[in-house]
C-alpha cells in the first residue's frame, strides 16, 4: 500500500473461501487488505459448501450478483493463475510478491 494504490475489492468463491478460514495462514494478509480499505468478500454458496458458514464473518459473506457487478465495474482484474495449485503458504508468499510488484 505503499505506493497508495490499492485493489477496492478481493473477492473470494470456490475454494478460494478457505483463505477466508479462521485457520488459514493468508487470514493476517486479508485482514491487511481489509483494513487498509480494500473489501474482503465470499460468496455464501461456496461458503456453506465448505462448511465454513459461521467462521467467517457475516458482513464479508456476499452472493455470486455482487461479486459479478464488483467485476463488471472493475478497471483490471487480477485472477488466479497455475500458482493457484500450489500449497497456499507458497501461494500466499508468490501472491504478495506479486501484488507489490504489480503497485498494490
Amino acid at each position: 500500500f505503499e505506493s497508495g494504490q490499492r485493489p477496492r475489492a478481493l473477492l473470494m468463491a470456490n475454494t478460494g473461501v478457505r483463505l477466508m478460514s479462521p485457520d488459514s495462514p493468508a487470514l493476517k494478509v486479508l485482514n491487511d487488505f481489509k483494513e487498509a480499505g480494500c473489501d474482503v468478500l465470499a460468496c455464501g454458496l461456496c461458503v456453506e459448501f465448505y462448511g465454513l458458514k459461521g467462521k467467517i464473518p457475516v458482513e464479508q459473506i456476499t452472493n455470486m450478483f455482487a461479486i459479478c457487478e464488483y467485476i463488471f465495474a472493475a478497471d483490471k482484474v487480477i485472477r488466479p493463475s497455475k500458482m493457484y495449485l500450489w500449497p497456499a503458504p507458497i501461494l500466499m508468499e508468490r501472491r504478495r510478491q506479486y501484488l507489490w510488484s504489480a503497485g498494490f
